[in-house]
């Protein structure tokens, strides 16, 4: 759009004089990370909206109305999840994720709910369950994906033969018009728009596709009734892509929620078998059945997700499964599930095809399953090589009966280009996402965008079936009329014209007044145009942030989950893994190109990665691994080796060996450093408790003579802090027959890695390699109390010497789940873990309920986020109030005194902000090992 930026800053700034309440944002972040999607292209706005309130909404399109502004074009964004850049264009975005996310009401009684466009499904089924119901369209992002998105686009997903689309659930919307009215369906008509469609009804229906996934904009024949001339404008705003209008509230039906569910999966030795299988498995009534192929096998053995679910894979013979289903049924009985499951089970016996199942009714392995199958897209990214399965033409589908022949044909015509691709998703709806393998930063993959898209159409219409399945149009729109024919076309281009007759709503996409044109497939701007550009001795340092493929799963808003806190507290998508690694590639292509640029760019990368807190959750939950901390470090080393660093800087990364004194300091001087609430050290130090009860500091002699040697392995906070669970530690090894020997204090490093001092970080880790080989020829094992601290020997370390050390540092709980523990008295607890722990090493979980359960005691694992401390985060003035609002919105109201936590931070966090002494897990084991006593 030729738009002059003037004309924006001049619109944004009108708008509180027209009873705009929200923000608007012109700064060049804001702008990058909304100029991409979860699809290939990015599209830069030259302003983002965040309205704060519906009228908001109405404001920004009544002002628009004035002749001044009437260049101006808008397009609504929710969750940013979309695959098509149905969110993207080159003027304004109204982004209604960060402040339009209320849920309204909740009528059980009469099975509805109203939200407002920004609440996302999971945000709303956790509203729900307590109730017993919940919304069913089921979509793999769910953590991130708004419910405004999924009626733009009528989302479907996981369990839609049963369920249905998101269309069909609405039960009114309102919205604003292009001209800036607001409407409410449940009373809205339009005589014009119905005259319009009864006159072009029969002509334009006679060529569409007969399947359920058939239409997936301007659903004419699903939104009016010719008999009776009535004229449903849910079904037909449902999939617009807001094209058509701009939503502000939606009521939606709800259901109760089926209670008995189970799941069976099914290993084929090939994907061919697989597919010409679901219709005989079809018989057996299914919620879903889900599919993915090796590629994605191989790609979720290498996730944190794979320890969840690995029992569900064969373990003999692994290698020659080359295909999955996963049958899920829900039911409302629990009779009809075990009746169901085994008549299918049976089957499954009988006929042989499958070459092994496994069925399961378990809760835990259930949400395993799905939580793999729900990263699937993501998986797929992660794929080694510079090629990576992308989405352009994911969502094709054909009738379920006509699946194995399509795919197959497909599977042909993609491998006589050489490509390679990835696929999973629906095979009881007959659509299985495809991710051709392509590099877009090369040219010559680029053209397979329209090659690749062509020839699937062709071989679609073959097979009577449609290019979007469930993921809306967006760019796609121009193969509209080879899809559903030229008279279905012209009948939405009347229906745009009506809507919208400026063209301003979603400009290019679905449909355009006559004599203007669609958008392009390959007409517009990539991402691969972008990274193209970086040069690759500074992409290989950053090379992460240019395999993020947007699957949107860091803009999780559910308070339990791991990632991303900075995002969930902020809302702001540049404090999100997507949004930073987005930064640093436009840092990157800069810096590649004008160092000036690039220079006058890096403060404002800087103060996205400022906000991060290094929690580590993105380098295992995101499943491309997007390693936001150790790009903050690199990044930091670059940013300042052309500026002073802050005093505060020196002072952070000398953290591990200035703890006595910044604890000892008047309150007044941190405070000059911005610095809070640090802690104070006790009464009694390790070296003075460790006197008292007789225990020793390791010498080379000493651990050499002693029986049964434990070496411990500092860190700073535990021992200045908390020498007392030192000294638990001691005494339970020494419970257990060990003789527990603590090596003298020496810093890690970890804090100067934190701040960007790369090299000196470099001659720690150098110096303290040769001093923890030393102790590893005494083959005593070494053991780490807090789990940041101990986890940076296995992360950072073996990066720093580019080689894996000759020792380990264990972990506590991998040392004593090993063991042959002594029963104690039964007694229940809790644990909460430290985000690195739940992360770097997910393992964690079981091993210590195992250690408790050894000793006789039942140990329940709680769900939180993080608590918000993240080491020196939670005491920096800047981050004073999202450190404590991460605590209230996860961690508040859980903790009860004695509770076991295993981070230092995170008890330092509990007693800041509720007074609470918690107890690291060995004070409570050593405790009952001596009330056993």
């Amino acid at each position: 759009m030729n738009l002059s930026s003037d004309c924006i800053a001049e619109f944004c700034a009108a708008l509180p004089h027209a009873g705009y309440g929200g923000e608007a944002r012109l700064d060049m972040p804001t702008r990058l990370v909304h100029a991409t999607d979860n699809s290939i292209y990015q599209i830069l706005p030259h302003a983002v909206l965040f309205p704060r309130t519906q009228s908001d909404l109405a404001a920004i399109l009544k002002l628009a109305q004035e002749e001044r502004f009437a260049g101006i074009a808008f397009t609504p964004r929710g969750g940013g999840t979309g695959t098509n850049g149905q969110s993207l264009n080159d003027s304004v975005i109204i982004d209604t994720s960060r402040y339009l996310n209320r849920i309204l009401e909740i009528d059980i009684a009469n099975g509805f709910v109203r939200v407002e466009p920004g609440v996302v499904l999971d945000q709303l089924n956790a509203a729900l369950a307590p109730h017993g119901y919940f919304f069913p369209p089921d979509i793999s992002p769910s953590k991130s994906a708004t419910l405004g998105g999924m009626v733009s686009t009528d989302a479907c997903g996981k369990g839609s033969t049963v369920y249905g689309k998101t269309g069909d659930y609405v039960l009114s919307l309102r919205a604003v018009l292009a001209n800036g009215q607001q409407i409410d369906t449940s009373n809205y008509s339009d005589a014009e728009l119905r005259e319009i469609i009864a006159a072009d009804y029969d002509a334009a229906c006679a060529a569409i596709p007969q399947m359920p996934r058939g239409l997936s904009a301007y659903n004419i024949p699903g939104s009016f009734d010719k008999q009776n001339g009535r004229l449903d404008f849910n079904r037909l705003l449902a999939g617009s892509e807001g094209s058509l209008v701009v939503l502000q509230e939606i009521k939606l039906k709800i259901m109760p929620r089926p209670q008995y569910k189970a799941m069976v999966a099914l290993a084929y030795d090939n994907f061919d078998t697989a597919l010409r299988h679901v219709g005989a498995l079809l018989k057996f009534n299914p919620t879903a059945i889900e599919t993915i192929d090796n590629h994605i096998m191989d790609l979720a053995r290498r996730d944190i997700v794979w320890h969840s679910v690995e029992n569900v894979f064969p373990q003999s013979d692994a290698t020659i499964i080359r295909a999955m289903h996963f049958a899920e049924f829900e039911r409302y009985d629990a009779e009809a599930l075990a009746s169901d499951v085994q008549a299918f089970c049976n089957a499954l016996k009988t006929d042989g095809i499958a070459v092994a199942f496994y069925a399961t009714e378990n809760p835990a392995e259930i949400s395993s399953i799905k939580e793999m199958r729900k990263k699937c897209a993501g998986l797929l990214g992660n794929m080694t090589g510079n090629r990576r399965p992308i989405p352009f033409m994911e969502d094709t589908a054909v009738p379920p009966h006509h699946l194995a022949d399509y795919i197959a044909e497909l599977r042909t015509f993609l491998s006589s280009h050489g490509l390679d691709c990835g696929m999973f998703g629906h095979s009881d709806a007959g659509c299985l996402h495809t991710r051709p393998a392509l590099d877009l930063r090369q040219e010559e993959d680029e053209k397979f965008i329209r090659i690749l898209t062509d020839g699937a159409v062709q071989i679609l219409k073959k097979y009577g079936g449609v290019l979007w399945g469930e993921h809306g149009k967006g760019l796609r729109a121009a193969y509209t009329t080879e899809i559903v024919g030229t008279n279905y076309y012209a009948l939405m281009q009347k229906i745009k014209l009506h809507f919208d007759p400026h063209h301003r709503l979603n400009p290019g996409k679905i449909a355009v007044p006559p004599g203007q044109k669609l958008l392009e497939i390959d007409a517009v701007s990539l991402r691969g145009h972008h990274d193209r550009q970086i040069n690759s001795k500074i992409s290989a340092l950053f090379t992460k942030a240019t395999e993020c493929n947007g699957n949107g799963l860091c803009f999780s808003v559910m308070p339990d989950d791991t990632m991303c806190p900075s995002y969930k507290i902020t809302h702001d998508r540049r404090h999100s893994p997507k949004g930073r690694a987005g930064l640093l590639r436009e840092w990157m292509r800069l810096k590649s190109a004008d160092v000036r640029a690039a220079e006058k760019f890096a403060p404002q990368v800087k103060e996205a990665l400022h906000g991060c807190l290094s929690c580590k959750a993105c380098t295992a939950v995101c499943p491309i691994h997007v390693n936001i901390p150790d790009m903050k470090t690199d990044f930091l080393a670059e940013f300042y080796q052309t500026r002073p660093r802050p005093l505060r800087d020196y002072l952070l990364a000398c953290t591990e060996i200035a703890v006595p004194i910044l604890s000892a300091l008047p309150v007044q001087l941190p405070d000059l450093f911005g610095l809070r609430d640090l802690p104070k050290p006790p009464e009694k130090s390790l070296r003075a408790l460790m006197q008292e009860f007789s225990f020793r500091f390791a010498t080379a002699e000493n651990v050499r003579n002693a029986p049964q040697p434990v070496l411990i392995v500092q860190d700073a906070y535990t021992s200045y802090f908390e020498p007392q669970v030192v000294i638990s530690f001691l005494q339970l090894l020494h419970k257990l027959g060990f003789t527990p020997l603590v090596i003298p204090f020496f810093q890690s490093g970890k804090t100067f890695h934190l701040a960007g001092f790369k090299k000196t970080f470099q001659k720690i880790v150098t110096r303290n390699d040769a001093m923890l080989s030393e102790w590893q020829k005494a083959a005593a094992p070494m053991i780490g109390i807090d789990p940041a601290m101990t986890l940076v020997f296995r992360d950072e370390y073996p990066k720093a010497l580019k080689r894996q050390p000759t020792y380990h540092v264990q972990l506590l709980q991998e040392f004593l789940s090993d063991l042959d523990l002594p029963q104690t008295n039964p007694a229940q607890h809790q644990l909460f873990l430290h985000c690195s722990e739940k992360t770097a090493a997910p393992q964690s979980t079981t091993l210590w309920q195992n250690i408790f359960a050894k000793m006789g005691m039942t140990l329940s694992v709680v769900a939180t986020g993080c608590c918000g401390m993240a080491g020196a985060y939670g005491h920096q003035s800047e981050h004073i109030n999202n450190s404590r609002g991460l605590y209230d919105l996860s961690w508040r109201g859980k903790i009860s005194r004695g509770n076991a936590v295993t981070g230092y931070s995170c008890r330092s966090q509990i007693s800041r902000c509720e007074n609470i002494a918690a107890m690291h897990p060995v004070q409570i084991l050593n405790s009952a090992l001596q009330a056993r006593e």
